[in-house]
């Protein structure tokens, strides 16, 4: 019987990594303006924010170059100083000439690659050498696990075309936040100003770390906010992943997965009577290179309503739903 339902399981998870694969194969990120792509499946991939108040990062390369990249746009005298052209998407200082080089404009940018974890970004039209212009290349690299943004020059290949890199957490695609911005893993606050949608304060009232649901003798525990890390509630989890699990599950026959992590999120309302937002963890155990990962679904309850905890289901891609519903989930300051 025991071996029968392995069978079983072992053939349903073959199922879903095909459908898997199948749906993701020709999955693509599709320019939407100069400094984003958005995929069909998994979400956009975009720069926005990501240069901070200056507009720019910026790297050194020894003591004779200064590299800076202008990911969705530059003020017109920095355009004035990067050889006279007002939208380059990278300029190249040199310290010992005191000349500053377009090396590609930032209306040029196409996706020259894209995978879940890395997509490159390709700027053409720069300052021109010899018969041709200057190009270059960014490899945005996803990161989930990073909090700090690392913007760095790799190397000139073919005489004229630059390569970068950046890593962050902000080019992961699928992890911008819609309608409600992250504060931390369990709370996000409202784009309209009008409060903030948390967990911490339902998790009090119950004092409780997380959220335990039983369902057909498998036993699943969610743990959206940050929790002590010698927390008992960890036997529930994959040992083997690193990172603060977000959801855990723990089967009939003792084996143990983890649904998602903490740091690998997306926040969206999406719908406003009842209020309503979703939160998408990622990240979690790998079965048949399938990542398993958990969307929880908040929703705003009547004032006198009771806590309500309910597993949704798991969808073909390794996807577990649950829904909770509370009046602590409405918006608040």
């Amino acid at each position: 019987s025991t071996q029968l339902t392995e069978m079983k399981y072992s053939l349903t998870i073959l199922i879903l990594s095909v459908q898997f694969c199948l749906t993701f194969a020709a999955e693509r990120c599709t320019k939407n303006s100069h400094c984003s792509c958005n995929t069909d499946k998994l979400g956009e991939v975009s720069l926005v924010g990501i240069a901070g108040e200056a507009g720019y990062l910026e790297t050194n390369f020894g003591e004779k170059y200064k590299f800076r990249f202008f990911p969705c746009g530059i003020e017109k005298d920095w355009g004035e100083r990067c050889n006279k052209q007002d939208d380059p998407a990278f300029c190249q200082y040199i310290y010992t000439q005191s000349t500053t080089i377009n090396l590609g404009r930032l209306e040029s940018m196409q996706v020259q690659s894209f995978n879940e974890f890395v997509t490159v970004f390709n700027y053409t039209g720069g300052s021109s050498l010899g018969s041709t212009n200057r190009s270059s290349e960014i490899a945005l690299i996803c990161n989930p696990n990073i909090t700090t943004t690392v913007f760095k020059f790799i190397e000139e290949v073919n005489l004229g075309h630059y390569k970068f890199e950046l890593t962050s957490n902000r080019v992961c695609p699928g992890l911008i936040d819609e309608g409600c911005q992250r504060i931390d893993s369990c709370t996000c606050k409202l784009d309209n100003e009008k409060g903030i949608v948390t967990m911490h304060k339902l998790l009090e009232n119950m004092n409780r770390v997380g959220f335990e649901i039983k369902d057909k003798g498998t036993l699943y525990y969610l743990l959206p906010c940050p929790i002590k890390a010698n927390s008992s509630v960890y036997e529930y989890c994959d040992v083997g992943i690193t990172g603060d699990p977000a959801g855990c599950m723990k089967t009939p026959d003792t084996e143990k997965f983890t649904l998602g992590l903490q740091s690998q999120l997306k926040f969206k309302v999406t719908q406003t009577d009842p209020f309503t937002t979703v939160v998408n963890y990622r990240g979690g155990s790998t079965i048949s290179n399938t990542q398993m990962k958990t969307t929880l679904v908040l929703e705003c309850g009547d004032e006198k309503s009771e806590t309500k905890v309910e597993f949704l289901g798991r969808n073909p891609l390794l996807d577990y739903n649950f829904k909770i519903t509370d009046p602590e989930l409405c918006p608040h300051w």
